[in-house]
């Protein structure tokens, strides 16, 4: 068994960008970006050591880009409730800032991963394209060593040029849906997203994050896009308070 290169610290400063090249690497402690991308290729990066690590200065420029045709991984280790909100600044390629960020509400720890690639398909990766309904990302995301358990919250971040002419029309109604066994799933909240917060500077406007809750639906390797619906019922009841009384007339 070959051991992957690991380090304590790296710090990206390339305008040109890095690539990680014939190897999976880790990094115990932090990953900061102060200029470039670095691109996985087919390859692993691991952040953390029996915890998730660190990864500060990304933003639009500056992330992890996974690749659209290829199978890189964004990997944070022993993820659980008190690590709070944990940042995959990810996107297919270059241009292309589509991050994710999951909370654990679970104590026991796991590894979490994601990756994001171009196009949205029927029948996840065949069958009609679905661009026109759409936002022409597909993200895999999923957890190592508890598959389908505990409570995990997903927020994905778009950018607003992806959207497909149904889905920027309807976009108040937006929501993430997940892949399963009879097709792309319908879930709620279904609202409008907020502005790009996934990032360590300032919000983009050209950016939108939905929020998704996931009990015990996050496997090994699931995968999510975000269409539009009818909107979430639930939050649209009109309450009225009736006060009456009875009036007696007498003759």
């Amino acid at each position: 068994m070959i051991t992957p290169p690991t380090f304590a610290n790296i710090e990206i400063n390339n305008a040109t960008g890095v690539e990680i090249d014939g190897s999976s690497t880790k990094i115990r402690n932090n990953l900061h970006f102060a200029n470039g991308l670095v691109y996985l290729l087919n390859n692993t990066l691991v952040i953390g050591d029996g915890s998730p690590g660190t990864i500060t200065g990304y933003d639009s420029v500056r992330y992890i880009v996974t690749g659209s045709a290829g199978t890189g991984l964004l990997v944070r280790e022993n993820v659980r409730n008190s690590d709070s909100w944990v940042i995959f600044p990810i996107g297919s390629d270059v241009n292309a800032y589509t991050p994710v960020s999951m909370r654990s509400h679970a104590s026991q720890g796991d590894d979490l991963h994601a990756r994001v690639f171009d196009g949205v398909r029927k029948d996840l990766f065949t069958g009609d394209d679905l661009r026109n309904n759409e936002v022409n990302r597909t993200w895999e995301i999923g957890k190592r060593n508890r598959p389908n358990a505990d409570d995990i919250e997903v927020s994905i971040q778009h950018l607003t040029a992806d959207e497909g002419h149904e889905f920027a029309a309807n976009r108040r109604y937006s929501y993430i849906s997940q892949y399963t066994a009879a097709g792309w799933d319908t879930s709620y909240p279904q609202i409008a997203p907020a502005n790009g917060y996934l990032t360590s500077g300032a919000p983009y406007a050209n950016s939108a994050v939905n929020t998704r809750s996931l009990k015990n639906k996050l496997g090994t390797t699931s995968y999510f896009t975000k269409f539009t619906g009818k909107g979430d019922t639930s939050l649209q009841v009109t309450k009225v308070w009736l006060s009456a009384y009875r009036k007696m007339l007498i003759r």
